[in-house]
């Protein structure tokens, strides 16, 4: 049982995760401190935005108008390019299914698919902050959660 073990590779493999445990760990651990100490900050930012933007749209009914329309718009327009994507996806499954023929046109699909979530992602950006500004002019305004019903 023991015979068919390299035990070279063994020992290289155990010597290479020394080596990382003693040198790149502690690197790691201080860029991921760092990057979640940046995350920390740009949620804090955020969440400093999101009550500022409530606060202008609850002076003006006008621009809670407004901002629900953008945020409508932005919204279907997310809903219809990810539907579009997933359509894609599936006709690229479809056209694999095919055989030999049909792998060209799925990567083809599959490449448009990808294009299509890299646009969507590019152009409803924001939508998480608008998702949060929406909840929480609902809340300071007394009106349900639609969505968690």
């Amino acid at each position: 049982m023991f015979s068919s073990i390299n035990w070279f590779e063994v020992i290289v493999v155990g010597i290479a995760l020394d080596i990382l445990k003693k040198y790149l760990y502690p690197k790691t651990e201080a860029l991921a401190t760092r990057f979640s100490e940046a995350r920390r900050l740009k949620k804090e930012e955020q969440e400093k935005k999101v009550q500022e933007e409530v606060k202008r749209l609850l002076l003006s009914p006008h621009e809670e108008l407004i901002f629900r329309s953008t945020y409508k718009n932005v919204l279907s327009f997310h809903r219809s390019f990810s539907n579009f994507g997933l359509s894609l996806n599936v006709a690229a499954l479809i056209m694999a299914s095919i055989g030999d023929n049909g792998i060209f046109l799925a990567i083809l699909a599959m490449l448009g698919s990808f294009v299509t979530s890299f646009f969507l992602e590019r152009r409803t950006k924001d939508l998480p902050l608008l998702q949060k500004v929406r909840k929480q002019l609902d809340k300071e305004k007394g009106r349900p959660d639609y969505e968690t019903w």
